[in-house]
């Protein structure tokens, strides 16, 4: 079972030096990332900024995120070359800063707040309801970063995986 990237929803293994493919997964808030080269005769092919990415292997999502930076070159005759630079999906949390402030409520039901009220397409399966933070306030911060400050004041993580489900749970349980 082969290796297959579609961008923009679109299969274009055909054009991917595999190679060239570079996964990196982070088990933490850390940015996961991929990079290839993609090589192809006709501009109308190349892949886009920002487009969605996913790298799959059978049913297996090994990358999803979007495409963040392409480096163009040109391969005498006619070859069009692409390093492609790609992020996972933690980006997209970034659309609305978070103005908030939380008293006497679960970790993890503030998570919930956040995810359901400041971000888009974002579930929150893998949410653990962590301890009773007494009070913690945001003013306008990025949706990432809130969920960071929450996790190390807990002692917890936290992830997006590649279906767009935050993840948070104990340091010591994963």
């Amino acid at each position: 079972m082969g290796i297959t990237i579609k961008i923009g929803g679109v299969d274009k293994t055909e054009y991917v030096d595999a190679r060239t493919l570079s996964i990196r997964d982070e088990l933490t808030s850390k940015v996961n990332s991929a990079s290839f080269d993609f090589f192809c005769h006709d501009i109308a092919i190349a892949p886009k900024t920002g487009e969605e990415v996913l790298i799959e292997e059978g049913a297996k999502k090994l990358f999803s995120g979007r495409l963040l930076s392409k480096e163009e070159s040109f391969l005498p005759p006619n070859l069009l070359k692409y390093s492609v630079e790609c992020i996972d999906h933690s980006r997209d949390l970034d659309k609305k800063l978070v103005y908030e402030s939380y008293k006497d409520q679960k970790a993890g039901d503030i998570y919930k707040h956040i995810i359901g009220n400041y971000t888009t397409g974002f579930t929150y399966n893998n949410v653990s309801d962590g301890p009773t933070i007494s009070e913690i306030a945001f003013n306008y911060v990025q949706v990432s970063d809130a969920l960071t400050k929450i996790a190390e004041i807990c002692g917890y993580e936290w992830y997006v995986d590649y279906d767009k489900d935050i993840h948070f749970f104990a340091n010591n349980t994963y």
